[in-house]
């Protein structure tokens, strides 16, 4: 019997030489360029995208609680404000000798009791020019100075003023009581909180306490302080890339006014920039990480 396999010669050994390897190379080649390769550049561009539109929501978001961080601010103010203002009355019935001065005293005493509101203080200013604490709830031993506050220059045309005081830990309401003849003020009271208290109202204010923090920054130099972040006390806010320690970098989001992302042990987080009208300082609002 004749061997049915001679008539037949393997096909493998018909391929030129080489050309096995070559077609291997060939499909392999042509799986990355037309499979892999798009494939890990449609990842790419998907990881990017996705990227920032996380950046766009929270942008939405943070300029969504900007309005409200606002808008609680200046009901605050105005809520300090309107205390200062039935407390002035009682200040003029007791500079005039129509309240005595455990009445008065019990009227600064009643105020204190406002939520928030650390300590309520009649000042005066004696015959030599110097600021005088009269009156205060608590007493006014260990009172701050509020010198700066009372002879500032905008207090001489203003009646009532806000402003950061004891290195920014704590915000003041003062409210002008009688003024002499030549316009400047003679007798005020202020009415002060802590910075921690501030921010704590904002965010519970706002809603969203769990997943915003707030800052305090000086409009002057963006410098952090007061923050519900440990993490941004001391820095110094800019817009450019970090060139010094303790300074904190601010990227602008593409398309959303006010917004920027920043970096914290390599997670990124995204804030707006609220500069709080005719006041010193401005809130940094901050939303959770992002990693």
């Amino acid at each position: 019997m004749t061997d049915s396999s001679a008539g037949f010669k393997n096909s493998k050994n018909n391929l030129p030489k080489g050309f096995a390897g070559s077609l291997t190379l060939r499909i392999f080649f042509t799986v990355l360029v037309f499979l892999i390769i798009p494939l890990w550049v449609y990842a790419l561009l998907m990881y990017r995208y996705n990227k920032e539109l996380d950046g766009v929501r929270q942008g939405r978001s943070l300029q969504l609680i900007s309005e409200i961080q606002i808008l609680g601010f200046e009901k605050l103010e105005y809520e300090m404000q309107e205390i200062l203002d039935l407390l002035k009355l009682d200040a003029q019935d007791f500079s005039s000798a129509k309240m005595d001065k455990t009445s008065f005293q019990k009227r600064l005493d009643r105020a204190a009791q406002f939520e928030g509101v650390g300590r309520v203080v009649f000042l005066s200013k004696g015959e030599g020019g110097e600021l005088q604490c009269v009156l205060s709830s608590p007493s006014c031993e260990g009172v701050e100075d509020f010198s700066t506050l009372f002879f500032s220059e905008k207090l001489q045309s203003n009646d009532e003023l806000s402003s950061l005081i004891d290195k920014g830990n704590r915000l003041a309401f003062i409210k002008v009581v009688a003024r002499g003849a030549q316009g400047a003020p003679l007798s005020a009271l202020v009415l002060d909180m802590a910075t921690e208290t501030l921010m704590r109202m904002l965010t519970q204010a706002q809603g969203y306490a769990g997943g915003y923090s707030i800052a305090l920054f000086s409009q002057d130099s963006y410098h952090i302080l007061s923050s519900q972040d440990s993490n941004l006390m001391g820095k110094t806010l800019v817009f450019k890339p970090a060139s010094a320690e303790g300074e904190l970098f601010l990227e602008r989001l593409f398309g959303i006014q006010d917004t920027y992302s920043y970096k914290i042990d390599k997670n990124t987080l995204y804030a707006t920039l609220l500069e709080v009208a005719d006041h010193s300082f401005g809130i940094l609002v901050s939303a959770s990480y992002y990693k």
